[in-house]
């Protein structure tokens, strides 16, 4: 890999290193979240959930990887604690959220962030795929309340997901 111009590609390399081992401590931590919890299955498929449809709408972002660490914890747990306290449970309330978070995401999608600068092509595409992704999840989400099934935890991650294009748009204004 290393190469020409070995001090850029030494550089691209430590940084993609760092990037990997960030998203995996995440992910274990949030994974460890969900057997603290007694939900690992349904925290696993929270985090799924969330990283693919955050992955294409974005939303807000802390200054720092210790910010959104912290935030990723509390997004998990408070995630977790409304579907075990049942919030998810109520087909009207997951209705009002997913057109809620369905508005948001097409009137809104993608949010860029300063690090991850769109050009048009791919606003285009990493639109449409938020709004595909959007879709399966509502579906999944309102089937399995009607079959009684625990995947309404992809209402949860649904809810965090408009909170985090909610945050960003109320930092954009504030700044």
């Amino acid at each position: 890999m290393i190469s020409d111009n070995m001090e850029m590609n030494e550089e691209i390399l430590i940084y993609g290193v760092k990037t990997v081992f960030v998203l995996l401590v995440h992910i274990l931590s949030l994974i460890a979240i969900g057997m603290f919890m007694n939900m690992m299955t349904e925290g696993i498929l929270y985090i799924l959930s969330l990283m693919l449809l955050r992955g294409y709408t974005g939303g807000y972002h802390t200054n720092s990887n210790m910010g959104c660490y912290i935030l990723s914890c509390i997004s998990i747990v408070a995630a977790l604690y409304l579907y075990k306290i049942g919030v998810f449970e109520n087909i009207i309330i997951n209705v009002i959220i997913c057109i809620a978070a369905g508005i948001m995401i097409y009137f809104y999608s993608p949010m860029e962030h300063k690090n991850r600068p769109l050009n048009h092509a791919e606003r285009r595409i990493f639109r449409k795929k938020s709004i595909y992704v959007y879709i399966v999840e509502f579906i999944f989400g309102i089937l399995s309340g009607i079959i009684g099934q625990s995947c309404q935890v992809i209402i949860a991650a649904i809810f965090i997901n408009f909170c985090a294009m909610t945050g960003e748009l109320w930092h954009r204004r504030i700044r």
